[in-house]
């Protein structure tokens, strides 16, 4: 399975995007996009999001989930339903390692705080 790292630097390659032009679409330093680049940090997964969203591919791609390569309006529409959301999210939560599930807690804790300000 291909890691962040890789996926962004195809994603780059693809969509034509240079890393300053991303690092400024999402507010952080080129460097940071260039330790991403090389495999030296990780971004929050806020920042995939936003990455995706501004790169045109499925967040979970970008991520580096093993799922195809679609558009992000495409990612977005394939669980239009709140209950298929849930559902898939359940699923997929319920297969994590317990390190992982604790990530997964802390990212949804984030998102609930930038909701609600």
């Amino acid at each position: 399975m291909e890691n962040f790292q890789s996926r962004l630097n195809k994603a780059l390659e693809l969509k034509n995007v240079k890393a300053t032009d991303l690092a400024k679409h999402i507010g952080v330093d080129r460097s940071t996009i260039s330790f991403w680049k090389n495999g030296r940090t990780k971004p929050r997964q806020d920042k995939i999001f936003t990455s995706a969203k501004f790169l045109d591919v499925d967040p979970a791609w970008l991520f580096g989930a093993d799922v195809p390569l679609s558009s992000f309006e495409e990612a977005m529409k394939r669980n239009n339903s709140s209950n298929e959301l849930q559902d898939e999210a359940i699923s997929k939560f319920n297969r994590l390692s317990i390190e992982n599930k604790r990530q997964a807690l802390g990212f949804i804790s984030g998102l609930l705080f930038n909701q609600e300000k």
